[in-house]
């Protein structure tokens, strides 16, 4: 990286308020800090090309008791934690699972992007999937409701 770029990024820091700032490009990595805090804090987030996301697979959830009032056997699936739900494994695929399949304990119902980790989220239960309470690619909250599944 040339002594020209490096002096670019500090401009940029300054221009934007930015406290700090770390980079690589090309092999070679660069972290810059000031000591002037950052009265808004700024994310710069450079354009990533990734050829295979990683996934990871999380345990299910602990089975607690989620029953819906009125019907003991309509469980309810959770989000283990905040990030981005995705329905299908790539954009071009289809869903994991819809509204009416019977789903077993340990298929994947979706998938929660978290930190640029794809976490694979999977059934606690056996039984018929009443009703999805997500989009794809809409964003979830710790302990947000994804599926409701009729054990």
């Amino acid at each position: 990286m040339e002594l020209k770029r490096i002096r670019q990024l500090i401009s940029l820091m300054k221009k934007n308020n930015i406290s700090e700032l770390e980079l690589e490009e090309s092999g070679f990595k660069v972290k810059l800090k000031t000591n002037m805090p950052s009265a808004v804090p700024t994310v710069l987030t450079p354009e990533i090309t990734q050829s295979m996301p990683y996934y990871t697979s999380l345990p299910a959830p602990p089975q607690q008791k989620t029953e819906v009032a009125g019907n003991e056997n309509l469980k309810t699936v959770k989000s283990p934690m905040v990030g981005t739900c995705y329905r299908s494994p790539a954009p071009d695929k289809s869903a994991y699972v819809e509204e009416g399949e019977m789903v077993k304990q340990g298929q994947i119902l979706c998938l929660v992007e978290a930190m640029k980790l794809m976490n694979e989220i999977e059934s606690p239960y056996d039984g018929k999937l009443v009703s999805v309470l997500v989009k794809n690619a809409q964003p979830v909250e710790y302990d947000e409701p994804l599926f409701l599944i009729e054990t």
